[in-house]
């Protein structure tokens, strides 16, 4: 479960390309297991899911908030 490891041990290059087989595997551990180990990848996901979502929100509120016409 601990990202920072998994992102030291994976083979990819690039963190983007890391991140997403992170997220694709807890994609399949949700789909394929049960209980425990289901709802933990469950969790991450909607973590995941929801700072990725705030951050973008922010970041598009503050471009709206910055922006002025001429």
């Amino acid at each position: 479960w601990n990202i920072i490891r998994f992102l030291e041990e994976c083979t990819l290059q690039q963190v983007d390309q890391k991140i997403g087989l992170y997220l694709t595997s807890l994609e399949a551990i949700v789909k394929v297991f049960e209980g425990k180990r289901r709802k933990r990848a469950q969790q991450l996901l909607d973590r995941y899911r929801k700072a990725t979502f705030k951050a973008s929100h922010e970041s598009s509120v503050g471009v709206q908030a910055n922006f002025k016409f001429a």
